[in-house]
This record gives structure tokens, sequence and C-alpha cells, in this order.
């Protein structure tokens, strides 16, 4: 018996799935492509939410607000063009809510001073973006698909610990080599003669320009729409709880001046002081819906008491910012401090420059993605 050969029969049909399995192929691509994008989209409009919602609860100006959000937006590519954001995409208003566990609630274009920002970030025919093309075209007989998402910032109430060093090489200049000086019985010299510690703290001293830091500081919470609680805590070779939870900067001002007039100085105890400064979030006046911030300054190197990265390994929920001044300050172990609880590290070399690391820190306070 004579077997038929089969060698064309397979021809047919691979003609028949070829096209099958190329258009499969091409369905695959295309879904993978879309979520791709989706997700792209969500990133450049939560980040476009932030920096325009920051900026907002800064300045109140939605025209600054806005610029700031199409600068984060643009900076971030989705389906490899930078997103575009229109007026129309653009939401100011409050968002409360009225219990510290319930959901923040919106109302939008509120007569109030605003405190939240929302974006909606488009791919869509006749938005900013336009539409997105698809990887695959002509899959179905389409060529382009659309993809919109909204993401919301608020400005958050935060109670936030001010912790500042007082030890003795903050009544010296910062050209001044404090440590130096110190041990060759040199007074700072800005000092009247016969100064000694207990007195008023010499002009130039990094004390005052600390307290000019301070007020920059205090000065751009205040233009907040939100209610920021602050309190005061200075360390020498101890800690102590200078002004608790208030919202009264006044109160903050005049307890740094209090010590201006009896500036004692002493050691460097930086972990007491992050220390103490945590614990003035959780006590008596504190608000348990408020996000817990600590700002940590110190002009030297930690010299006795508590370890500061084992102090800020022991605090909980505190956000950790530290800024060190001069070029004496120890820079690794405030990096790791902040580095531990989530927060920055800034670094002055000399009073203006710590005008300027306070701002940023302001800048860099939390804002929340609540939609």
């Amino acid at each position: 018996m004579v077997k038929k050969s089969r060698a064309g029969a397979i021809i047919p049909l691979v003609a028949v799935l070829l096209p099958v399995t190329i258009f499969l192929i091409a369905m695959i691509i295309n879904v993978a492509y879309i979520e791709l994008a989706r997700t792209e989209l969500r990133i450049a409009t939560d980040a476009a939410a932030r920096a325009g919602g920051r900026e907002l609860s800064l300045t109140g100006d939605i025209d600054q607000a806005k610029a700031a959000a199409r600068d984060a937006a643009g900076r971030n590519l989705v389906a490899g063009s930078p997103l575009l954001l229109a007026d129309d995409d653009f939401t100011v208003g409050v968002s409360t809510r009225p219990t510290p566990t319930s959901r923040y609630n919106f109302n939008a274009n509120s007569n109030q001073n605003p405190n939240s920002l929302q974006i909606m970030g488009r791919r869509k025919n006749g938005g900013a973006s336009g539409s997105v093309s698809y990887f695959m075209p002509n899959v179905l007989g389409r060529t382009a698909f659309e993809l919109e998402q909204r993401a919301r910032s608020t400005q958050i109430e935060l109670d936030l610990s001010l912790v500042v060093d007082r030890s003795g090489s903050m009544a010296y200049s910062d050209i001044e080599n404090a440590t130096q000086m110190h041990d060759q019985g040199v007074n700072p010299a800005a000092a009247p003669a016969g100064w000694s510690y207990g007195g008023i703290v010499p002009p130039n001293s990094r004390w005052l320009d600390m307290i000019a830091a301070t007020n920059v500081l205090l000065d751009m919470l205040e233009q907040t729409p939100q209610t920021e609680l602050v309190s005061l805590t200075t360390y020498a070779s101890t800690a102590s709880r200078d002004i608790g939870l208030t919202g009264s900067y006044n109160e903050i001002i005049d307890g740094l001046n209090d010590v201006t007039q009896a500036f004692h100085g002493g050691g460097t105890n930086i972990g007491g002081g992050i220390a103490n400064g945590a614990e003035a979030l959780v006590d008596t006046g504190s608000r348990p819906w408020a996000t817990k911030v600590a700002i940590v300054l110190t002009d030297g190197v930690h010299n006795t008491g508590t370890n500061p990265v084992a102090a800020a390994a022991s605090t909980e929920d505190v956000t950790i910012y530290t800024i060190t001044f001069s070029q004496e300050a120890e820079q690794r172990d405030m990096r790791r401090v902040a580095r531990k609880t989530g927060g920055n590290h800034f670094h002055a070399s000399s009073g203006q420059a710590l005008i300027d690391a306070f701002r940023e820190v302001a800048k860099s306070l939390p804002t929340l993605i609540t939609e």
C-alpha cells in the first residue's frame, strides 16, 4: 500500500493560524502598553498634585500652584510624551475630615482659604496632551486610546517640634572655629569685654542666626490655611521643653529670646533633644490626627547623653528633619537620623544659608494625596 505524502497539508493550517497568532500577540502587547501608560499617568498626576498643592499651601497663589503642577507634570512622561495640563484640569478647594479616622471630604471652589488642589491628568482627544496611539496600531480598526486619572493633594495639619542647640559653640559666629577658640579660652570676637556664659548672647552669634531663620520658618507656617502647632525644645548638656505645642508663634520667639538674655552654653546632647522634642508631640495638647514632625538643629558634634541615632530609632511616627550649621557640625549622624525617620537633611555653613535651609524645610513638610 502506498502512503500519501502530507508534506503540504500543514501549509494551509499555518496560513490560517499565523494571522490569528499575530493578532493575539498584538492584543497582548496593546493591553500591556495601556496598563503601562495608565501607571505613568497616575505617577505624573500624583507628582503634579503634590507640587501644586504644596505651592498653594505656601503662597496661597493659584497661578503659582498651577505653574508648579505643570512643571512637575511635564517632567514625567506618559507614553513617551510629557503630561500637559490645561486650566480646566485644575480645581482648588478645601478638604476636611470630621473625625481622625474618616476620609477627607473635598469642597470644590470653596470661598474659604483653599488647602487642597485637585488635578485631572488626561490623555484624551481634545485635551492638552491628546490621546495615546496604540503600540500596535489598527488592531480591531483602532489607532489610539484615552486615559484619565484624578489626584488631589491636601496640606495636612502638623504638630511640629522645633529642637535647637544652645550649646556653648552657638555663642560664636558662623565664621569662627568655636571648638578651638573655646578650648583656648578665647571668647567670641563680637563679645563685649568681660563677657561670660550666663550673660546676653553676643551679636553675630550662631544663636541669633538661628532665631532669624526660625522667624522665616514661622512666617511661612503663618501663611498656610491650616493650623500647625509648634513646640520648642532647647538642649545643651541637657534638654528642656521651653514651650509646649502652641498655635501662638510669638510664644516660640519669646522662648528663644529668654535663652538669648541668659545664654549658659554647655555640651551637646543631641539625642536628649530629639527624645524631648518627640515627647512633646505625644503629650497633652497634641492632636491624634496631625502628622508629627521634628526639626532638629545642631552646630556641633554630639558629645554627651543619648546617641542621636538611637534616640531617633526609639521615636514612633515622627518624621525628623535635621539641619547642621557651621563647618564644625558633624553631618553623618544627622543624615542617618533624617534617613531613619523619613525626613531630609540640610547643611548650612552661614547665617544666610541657614535661613535658606529653614525655608527649604518649610517647603518640604508633608502633604497628603487624599485621592
